[in-house]
């Protein structure tokens, strides 16, 4: 089983279920630590929806 990070219709990372649990973990101390949304969706029936402008504001 993998989860999927799509970017509307593009995926654009298809890892397993432990690595993508551990990712967005760590993404969400980011965001804590930033006080900014990073763009990454919640992961709904294994998909993670991407929004790219705030992406775009959270990445350097």
């Amino acid at each position: 089983m993998s989860q999927y990070f799509n970017l509307g219709e593009q995926t654009i990372w298809n890892p397993s279920n432990g690595a993508a649990r551990l990712f967005l973990r760590q993404v969400s101390v980011f965001e804590a630590e930033l006080g900014l949304p990073s763009g990454l969706g919640q992961m709904r029936d294994d998909e993670c929806q991407i929004d790219p402008a705030a992406l775009k504001t959270f990445l350097p």
